[in-house]
Parts: structure tokens; C-alpha cells; sequence
């Protein structure tokens, strides 16, 4: 045993987080602890370091047991070098070199004891069979798979930003040799090869560790045992995060069944003790009651408070192309830009994942193409019919000065409080909660208000930065379940790969100031990017216009450009199936609408022959729409651009 949770109880206020938790670390045990947001996962890890005192029960350690963690603050002399700091993990071996070192200067000077001989060997088997000679090629190693250059290794930590100190923590403290090791979103601040590099390093460490994390692929490379904290309760689980969802699943439906088959024989006790309780049978009534009364009732297996209810969709369809870039340069300073000469197409029902190491304009991209900032160079071009929605990673579009329940009615005042409050419990906005300041949410709580409002405005195009960042598991699932279902468009940056692989169609990689677009989702693409890192990018440069092709324009007759008669009726008859088109277009879109309102409104009240009719009327009506746009699309495609400038538009 290295610690042990013994009925462990703890509470914050009027909030019980822990009740009766026990359960036991053993040594060489690599362990996931999952839960939701709020659930009391910092409150465990802080226990279990001893920094905060269990209300009741007790907290075990092991005798001389080292547990070690990575701090929230670096605590370290700022004027040592990153490189330094880190080879701090090996103190007791650089002890035994400082002694070493003194004992072969001794024995120069003749001193040539028995002991001190034995005690050189003695340092000398220790220093080598722990790693001593190689203790400054693992610093390297470590700090370059956490994404640090050769460069940095002298640099002051001083100069280093937060999220690389967060990193230089965490490699002295993975190179460091306590007997459990203590990790509290260890891949917040990581690209995804530090990422990849901290899987492997820790998949084949022979030390235990606890470890909380959101990321799902993270978990099942190198948790062999999944703990959960729900409810204020620990269960365990064998395997990874994989093999866990599958055993609680069961779990769940097994303690559903127990409960539901003993509430089924309580009631026919009840019922048989009712009609004898006072006729013929009162003996056997009164019997039945008095062992009722012994059996120990089953819990009721409940959904956790938390749970967030997502339903992306659409209010219009929108044409074949919802975006498009044309040489785009993106950036924030003029002719210095991050991003040069992207140029890619969008189409209806693609997901597109933007990846990339940090720093490489993923978020600057994502802004560019939803008008946040302006083009250095070269286009944005949304599609026919689209509406675009932008979640922010940085949650800033919420006025901290305004409630819960403006952030969403502010922009539909035509509804009532009470809907209002309806929806919004949907994101575990519960209560008087709803009337809470936006200035007191937590990260979590500011993250699933922000999804409320873009859910709530019913975008076609959804440009996502970072929209797992601030959910648990579960809500990550969830999310993904309704992204899936999206009828529209989606152009996303995340660092959670299960997500990306979930959901991508196609990837583009950004790279040293360039893009590249490869088919398929993370995994799909994974040899190609690799390979990309590998060979050196081209240089940049900008490319002129052909001589000859600027002349040849120049010199086509004005004449020769100009529309016969007939071409002049045919575009004029188009036209007018352009607008026969977007009317029937818009039509379909309203009853589609209404359709869904009452399957939604009234989900609880229509009856199974209702619902499956209304249902397969919304199925028909769609796919008349999807008809009626691909007639548009082609009709809008063949006009030409000097006949469709005045032509109608919706």
C-alpha cells in the first residue's frame, strides 16, 4: 500500500464532495481518476498529499512514502537556467557525484582507507545502477519531447511564460523518483507530440501515479485501473478509459435492474400487507411487514446534476459551398503574417479540424474566417444561405456585468423567463442559478454558457476554438453526439484527439506558415504530418501574375466578352428558376421549423403514432429541401457573375 482513502468524508460549506470514500493505491498501479467538474477530484489529490484534513474517516500513507506532484507555482530560483531546474529531479544523485568527487581527490592525496575505498564502491554501484551517467541525456530528452528547443535549455526561468514553466515542472517532476506521482491535467499546456512523448514516457515507467485528465486516448495508453468519483463516491474499474465506460455502462444498467426488481417486490409486499394486514391473514401480513422492514433498500442509480443536454441545429440548410479562402494571409501586423496563402473550400456537412503545434496560427485562422480579423491578403468567402457561429476559447463574448439568463435572452427577447430558465437548465444552469452574475462563473460554468448561446442562435456554420476545453468526459461526449447529428458545416481547433477523430472529415495542417489540407481525421492523417515535420518546407514566396496571361486579357475585344440575345434570355430564365427555387426553399426551411418546434416542445406529451408521423414528415420535407437546394446550387453555378449581380438574393 502506498495511501489508503478509510471512509473518507469531506465537505465545502453546505456541499458534501466526499462521503464514505475508500479505496487503496498500491504500489506500481497506474491509475485515471474521472469525474465531472465539481466533483471533488482536486479535493482527493489534495488529501492524498496531505495539504487539506478529511472531515471524518482517515487518510493512510505508507511509511517514508514519497508522493510528489506538480505545483501550481514554480518555486525556484528565476535566475537558474531551464536546464538546471530540471536536472533538480536527480539532487541525491549529484549528491553522491559532489561526494564521489571528493573521495577521488582524497584517495589522490594518498588518504587509502579500507572504508573509504568501500565507500566509493558503494557510491559509485549507486550512482550507476540508478542512472547517474545518463541523468543529463534524459534532462535533454525529457525537455525536448515537452516541446522545448536546444535553445531554451540555458535560458533563465525568468524569461520562460507560464505555460512553459507549467512544463518545466512537469518534466523534473516525471524525471524525479517519489513512489507515487501525483499529475493534475498534465496535458493542459502540450502540443500534441509533448502529448504523444508524456504517453509513452509514463506507459513504460515502472512508478505509480494517479493522474486526472480529460483526455480519453491519454487515458487508455496509460491507466491501467480508471477510478470515478460520482456523487460524492469512488468505484473502480479495471483497464483504461475505454474498458472503464464499458464496465460502468453495465454497472448502471445492472443496478437499474436490481433496484426496479426489489422496488417491484416491495410494492407487491405493500400491496399483500394492505388487503391482510386486518382479515384472516394478519399473522402472515404482520410477518411480511417485519421482515420488509429489515430489507436494505437499494439507491436509486441517478444522473449526476451536471449533465448538459446538447442539441446543435440548424435554421437553414445553406448551398453546396459554405466557405471558401483565396490566398489568404492571416495574421495581426501587416506584412508580417502567421498564416500565407491558404486557399481552401468548404463544403455542406464537412467537418474540418485546424492542426497544428502552438504558435502555428490555428486560433488567428479560426478568427480570420469568422470576421473577427480582417485578411492581411486574399478572401474570406462564406457561401450562399450561411450563418456562421463562432465559440471562443477564451470565452469573451460574455459580458461579465450581466446575468446567467441574459447572456441567452438578450438575444431572443421574444421568449418568456420561463423557457428561458427551461433551456438553460439543459446546461446545468439550475434554480437561482440562472440569475447568477456572469463575474462568478467558474471556467466550466462560463464554457457551457457560451455553447448555450451559439446553440440557441441555430447557425449552419460552426467555427469552434477549443469547445472541450472546459467540459468533463461526459459533457465531451455529449457534445460530440450532437456535432455529429449537425446538419451544417464545422470548422474546429482542439487539442483532444478522440474529439478530432470523432468528428473530422478532412484536416488542415498548419506548418511554418503554411497550410496544408489532407483527408481523414487525426489518426488518418497522422504518417502524412509526420512526415511533413520531417522534410524541410519550401520557402515562401510570392508569385506574380504570368506576363502572357496579363496581356492576352488585356487584348480580348470588349465585344467578344459581351452576352449574345440568346445567352441574355437564357440567364434572365434562370433567374427567374433562382427565385421560384429560393421561394420554395424558404418555405420548406419554415415548415421544417415549425416541424421541429412541436417534435421538440411537445416531446413529452405526443403519442409514439403522432411522434413517428411528424417524424417522417420532417424526413420528407428535409430531403424535398436538400433536392430543391442542389437544383439552386447548380442553377447559381451555371449564371454567369455579370448577370447575377442585380439578381435576387435572400
Amino acid at each position: 500500500m502506498l495511501y489508503r482513502f478509510d471512509r473518507v468524508r469531506k465537505s465545502y460549506g453546505p456541499k458534501e464532495v466526499l462521503r464514505d470514500v475508500t479505496w487503496q493505491h498500491n504500489p506500481g498501479e497506474k491509475v485515471g481518476l474521472v469525474g465531472r467538474n465539481g466533483a471533488g477530484k482536486t479535493t482527493l489529490l489534495r488529501l492524498a498529499l496531505g495539504r487539506e484534513e478529511p472531515d471524518a474517516g482517515e487518510v493512510v500513507r505508507a511509511n517514508a512514502v514519497r508522493i510528489s506532484t506538480v505545483e501550481q507555482a514554480l518555486e525556484a530560483d528565476l535566475a537558474q537556467s531551464l536546464h538546471d531546474y530540471v536536472a533538480g529531479a536527480f539532487a541525491h544523485l549529484h549528491a553522491a557525484e559532489a561526494e564521489m568527487r571528493q573521495l577521488e581527490h582524497a584517495m589522490a592525496d594518498g588518504q587509502d582507507s579500507a572504508a573509504l575505498h568501500d565507500r566509493y564502491d558503494a557510491l559509485t554501484h549507486r550512482f550507476e545502477n540508478e542512472g547517474g551517467y545518463e541523468m543529463v541525456a534524459e534532462v535533454d530528452k525529457a525537455l525536448s519531447g515537452l516541446g522545448f528547443e536546444k535553445g531554451d535549455f540555458a535560458r533563465p526561468l525568468a524569461e520562460l511564460s507560464g505555460g512553459q514553466k507549467n512544463r518545466a515542472m512537469l518534466a523534473r517532476a516525471i524525471l524525479s523518483s517519489p513512489d507515487v506521482l501525483l499529475l493534475d491535467e498534465p496535458t493542459n499546456h502540450l502540443d500534441f507530440q509533448a502529448v504523444e512523448f508524456l504517453e509513452e514516457y509514463l506507459a513504460r515507467s515502472r512508478r505509480a501515479y494517479l493522474v486526472v485528465t480529460h483526455d480519453r486516448r491519454f487515458l487508455d495508453r496509460v491507466a491501467d485501473h480508471v477510478v470515478d468519483l460520482e456523487n460524492g463516491r469512488l468505484t473502480a474499474y479495471s483497464g483504461g478509459y475505454t474498458a472503464y465506460r464499458r464496465q460502468k455502462a453495465e454497472r448502471v444498467l445492472t443496478a437499474t435492474r436490481a433496484f426496479e426488481k426489489q422496488q417491484e417486490f416491495i410494492e407487491k409486499e405493500k400491496e399483500y400487507i394492505r388487503r391482510n394486514i386486518a382479515g384472516v391473514n394478519s399473522r402472515q401480513a404482520k410477518g411480511r411487514r417485519t421482515k420488509l422492514a429489515r430489507v436494505e433498500r437499494l439507491e436509486r442509480p441517478t444522473e449526476d446534476v451536471t449533465s448538459v443536454g446538447f442539441r446543435f441545429d440548424a435554421a437553414r440548410i445553406g448551398g453546396r459551398t459554405f466557405l471558401r479562402a483565396k490566398n489568404l494571409d492571416a495574421g495581426y501586423a501587416s506584412g508580417n503574417p502567421i498564416l500565407r496563402g491558404t486557399s481552401f473550400e468548404l463544403l455542406r456537412g464537412e467537418r474540418l479540424a485546424l492542426l497544428g503545434e502552438n504558435g502555428t496560427g490555428k486560433t488567428t485562422l479560426l478568427k480570420t474566417l469568422a470576421g473577427r480579423l480582417a485578411p492581411l491578403a486574399g478572401s474570406v468567402e462564406p457561401g450562399h444561405d450561411v450563418s456562421i457561429g463562432y465559440y471562443d476559447q477564451e470565452l469573451s463574448d460574455l459580458d461579465p456585468r450581466r446575468r446567467v439568463i441574459d447572456a441567452v435572452w438578450d438575444e431572443h427577447p421574444e421568449e418568456t423567463e420561463e423557457s428561458m430558465r427551461s433551456y438553460l437548465a439543459r446546461f446545468a444552469f439550475r434554480e437561482d442559478e440562472v440569475f447568477a452574475p456572469i463575474s462568478g462563473l467558474s471556467g466550466g460554468e462560463k464554457g457551457r454558457l457560451t455553447l448555450a448561446v451559439v446553440m440557441k442562435q441555430r447557425h449552419n456554420l460552426l467555427l469552434l476554438d477549443e469547445p472541450t476545453n472546459h467540459l468533463d468526459l461526459d459533457s465531451r461526449e455529449e457534445l460530440e453526439e450532437s456535432l455529429e447529428d449537425f446538419p451544417g458545416s464545422i470548422v474546429f481547433v482542439s487539442h483532444d484527439r478522440a474529439f478530432i477523430d470523432r468528428l473530422a472529415t478532412r484536416v488542415l495542417d498548419l506548418r511554418g506558415g503554411r497550410a496544408m489540407l489532407l483527408p481523414g481525421n487525426y489518426t488518418d492523417t497522422a504518417d502524412a504530418r509526420a512526415e511533413r515535420r520531417r522534410r524541410p518546407e519550401p520557402e515562401l514566396r510570392e508569385v506574380p501574375p504570368s506576363r502572357s496571361a496579363v496581356l492576352v486579357a488585356s487584348k480580348t475585344p470588349a465585344r467578344a466578352r459581351r452576352a449574345s440575345p440568346e445567352q441574355g434570355r437564357d440567364a434572365a430564365k434562370r433567374r427567374r428558376k433562382i427565385v421560384t427555387l429560393e421561394e420554395k426553399i424558404a418555405a420548406r426551411e419554415k415548415e421544417i421549423e415549425a416541424l421541429e418546434n412541436r417534435l421538440w416542445e411537445e416531446a413529452l406529451t405526443l403519442g409514439p403514432i403522432e411522434a413517428h408521423r411528424l417524424a417522417q414528415e420532417k424526413a420528407d420535407c428535409k430531403s424535398d429541401l436538400e433536392d430543391l437546394v442542389e437544383q439552386w446550387a447548380k442553377l447559381s453555378e451555371e449564371q454567369p457573375a455579370n448577370s447575377t449581380a442585380n439578381g435576387s438574393k435572400r
